[in-house]
């Protein structure tokens, strides 16, 4: 039985994009939108107002929330090597080791959202833009054959049983 092939070596430049800082402006921007148009349209008794002060903590609270997310995002290099997945980070000497493939979460075609689990098993969210700086040439088609395989992350080894044999 022929085995899997493995997709040929390729990394990408991870990190937040402008796109992603628009997303969530304008996400922030229609839920205080909403809360002021809840607020304008239902202020006629005290229990409007407690409504409507929940909401805005509620508001500020997933805002504050989302803008950590964005900023938390990390920055850096997403590498293939042909056996095993590495996160070289802005400013970092040495490549962190994944814990397996990263799992695709969200694909719109010019973007990627990733999770991932560092070496420490704490999960890592990463963001890919193919419009970010890419190293070479055809670096956004070969970071995503190598995220879409289906072949194992590295190949089996022989156990000594069957190397002896």
């Amino acid at each position: 039985m022929r085995g899997h092939l493995l997709p040929p070596p390729a990394h990408h430049a991870v990190g937040p994009s402008s796109g992603v800082s628009w997303v969530l402006a304008m996400g922030s921007a229609a839920g205080l939108l909403a809360i002021g148009c809840w607020l304008a349209w239902g202020l006629g008794n005290t229990h409007q107002i407690a409504r409507g002060a929940a909401g805005l903590l509620l508001w500020l609270g997933c805002t504050a929330a989302a803008w950590h997310w964005q900023r938390s995002l990390p920055r850096g290099q997403l590498h293939w090597n042909g056996a095993d997945w590495q996160l070289q980070r802005s400013g970092a000497v040495q490549p962190e080791q994944l814990a397996g493939r990263p799992e695709v979460r969200l694909d719109l075609q010019f973007a990627l959202l990733l999770q991932a689990r560092t070496g420490q098993g704490r999960p890592c969210w990463l963001w890919l833009h193919q419009g970010a700086a890419p190293p070479l040439p055809g670096a956004w088609p070969a970071i995503r054959r190598a995220l879409y395989s289906r072949a194992p992350a590295a190949p089996a080894q022989p156990s000594t049983d069957e190397a002896a044999s």
